[in-house]
């Protein structure tokens, strides 16, 4: 925005400047019609006064024109009529190379207003300067009159085409400088933009590494410290079970040490899973020797026909959901059923743990949120007295 606003003031005062400098100029011709007009006509004191508020008169149009100070569009058009007028009897008095430079500098002026107005003053412009360099004066014959006729036709054609070419080259030149302003901004604009998406992918990379981890370190701890509570309890009195217990918490860590090396390397695609219901297999394996804990679960076997980020994803919300059943509902049986249609699947997760009145979402369930709808699926929880918790999905297929 910055680079915009000072291209918009550098171009308004260089307009200003330029301005300045065209009416400097004009001032000069008008003041230099001053002397000529007194040098010619210093003897005729009312025709010299008459020329002299013409040239005023004009003085001030430029100045009221210039800087934008008439602000009635009418009045406008009538004083550039009038202006118009005044530089052709002036033209017609004193003819000299600075009347004609002011007769033309009146064209430049034209190309200000729109192409309507623009035909109406070129036109009657021409008129009077046709009339009075040619018709007026009759005391040439008729073939003197018509190559006058012709030089000036040619002339004024020429000079007028000239004038009109300078004024598209320097709007031209004006519209190019805005396009390169605009594309200046523009690259500006997508600088920024590329440097917020470069923050979004790493906000989001950390987000997916934040959930990975909560994801498999999360399930695997709490399996560990369910396992590490249950060897603390039995320490004294079942050392066969305790050894178990054991090699078990040592396997866990184990997992979780390959799971975490997976997930610090920030894998690009999800885990490959060839046998789905082996892998629910043995993620509920991990609970295998807790004797009071029951996961049961149906799986129809189309699923492995399906896509990898389908079956990665609910593999994480299955996951997921017990270790959400065990941790904070302390639940002591969980049913998993998976169901497939031709349209959609429909995925059913139920435990017999606390009844949860208010459903805050942690992370967990934030997360299967985020990959259900990641699916185009829906996601939905209930919960009471008669069911417990349950996790409703379905995902189109």
């Amino acid at each position: 925005m910055d680079v915009e606003i000072y291209s918009k003031v550098g171009a308004y005062y260089q307009m200003k400047t330029q301005l300045k400098i065209f009416l400097g100029l004009k001032i000069l011709l008008l003041f230099s019609l001053f002397v000529l007009i007194y040098i010619d006509y210093r003897n005729d004191y009312l025709l010299m006064i008459a020329l002299f508020c013409l040239c005023i008169f004009m003085f001030f149009h430029e100045y009221l024109m210039n800087f934008k100070l008439i602000r009635n569009v009418k009045y406008e058009y009538i004083l550039m009529f009038l202006h118009v007028c005044s530089a052709m009897i002036i033209y017609y008095y004193v003819k000299h190379v600075n009347s004609i430079a002011l007769i033309y500098c009146l064209i430049f002026d034209f190309f200000n207003f729109n192409k309507n107005i623009l035909k109406v003053f070129l036109g009657i412009h021409a008129s009077l300067y046709f009339l009075i360099t040619t018709i007026i004066p009759t005391h040439q014959d008729i073939r003197t009159t018509i190559i006058f006729i012709t030089i000036n036709f040619f002339a004024y054609c020429g000079i007028t085409g000239m004038l009109y070419n300078q004024k598209k080259i320097e709007v031209e030149k004006e519209e190019l400088e805005q396009l390169n302003k605009k594309l200046t901004v523009a690259n500006t604009k997508l600088f920024e933009y590329a440097a917020n998406i470069e923050k979004i992918t790493i906000l989001k990379e950390r987000s997916r590494v934040s959930q990975q981890l909560h994801d498999s370190l999360g399930h695997s701890l709490m399996a560990l410290t369910m396992y590490l509570e249950f060897a603390e309890k039995i320490s004294n009195k079942d050392d066969i079970n305790l050894k178990k217990v054991l090699h078990q918490s040592k396997a866990i860590v184990q997992s979780s040490i390959a799971e975490l090396r997976n997930t610090v390397t920030l894998m690009k695609s999800e885990p490959e899973i060839q046998d789905f219901t082996d892998a629910i297999k043995k993620l509920i394996s991990n609970f295998h020797l807790f004797n009071y804990i029951k996961i049961n679960y149906y799986i129809n076997k189309s699923i492995d026909d399906l896509d990898n980020s389908i079956k990665a994803s609910l593999y994480t919300t299955i996951q997921e959901s017990i270790t959400n059943g065990l941790k904070h509902g302390n639940a002591t049986k969980i049913d998993i059923e998976i169901l497939r249609s031709n349209d959609n699947l429909e995925i059913l997760i139920t435990n017999n743990g606390v009844v949860c009145n208010n459903i805050v979402k942690s992370n967990g369930l934030v997360g299967i949120d985020n990959r259900i709808k990641a699916l185009g699926g829906t996601t939905n929880y209930i919960s009471n007295t008669n069911l417990g918790f349950c996790i409703n999905i379905f995902i189109p297929i």
